[in-house]
């Protein structure tokens, strides 16, 4: 045993035995009053104290360990994560690499099922829209995507969320970008 679990366990036995006692002067002292009702009190409450001080020490105890496993979870998390990086970004160093990496396929076109304890490939190969995944993830940092970039199908899109929210003056820039796409030519320079 080491020395802090026996000075837990003594002290819990310590509390109990002041908290039994102060328990036993206070109802004899109610039975046969002899003046030691508030020593009673004051034992009693010391034990309860030392009982509730070991109960903390011990969940303290318990968090930090706790912690500590998160701690060197998140480490080990943070390493992987690292590591997959860097093997991405020396291969080619955009966002579908990392990806594709990641996912296991190196043509990031598809991802199959595969067995974690035998390695096994366990089903078909699933279809991944890597493109998809770089708007969501760009959306959710909060970059918007340009509309020059789009096709003519994310701008139709565009528009109509535009038009949805009132906002006249994006939409028409995304509508003139729609017929530059159509027609190929500027607008602004027939005016």
């Amino acid at each position: 045993m080491t020395s802090r679990l026996f000075i837990f366990i003594f002290s819990a036995i310590v509390g109990a035995g002041l908290l039994c006692s102060g328990a036993y002067l206070i109802i004899d002292n109610l039975i046969q009053p002899q003046g030691l009702l508030f020593e009673g009190i004051v034992i009693s409450g010391l034990g309860a104290i030392l009982i509730l001080m070991v109960m903390v020490a011990l969940s303290i105890g318990q968090t930090i360990m706790i912690f500590g496993n998160i701690l060197t979870s998140q480490a080990e998390i943070q390493k992987e994560m690292r590591e997959m990086s860097e093997r991405a970004s020396s291969r080619q160093g955009n966002i579908g690499s990392i990806l594709s990496n990641i996912m296991g396929n190196p043509d990031g076109s598809s991802i199959s099922i595969t067995d974690l304890q035998t390695g096994q490939t366990l089903g078909n190969e699933i279809p991944i829209d890597l493109q998809a995944i770089k708007d969501a993830m760009m959306r959710k940092v909060g970059k918007k995507t340009d509309i020059e970039n789009m096709n003519l199908e994310e701008l139709e899109r565009e528009l109509s969320k535009a038009v949805k929210k009132d906002d006249f003056e994006r939409a028409e820039k995304i509508n003139q970008a729609i017929k530059i796409l159509k027609g190929g030519n500027d607008p602004e320079e027939n005016n």
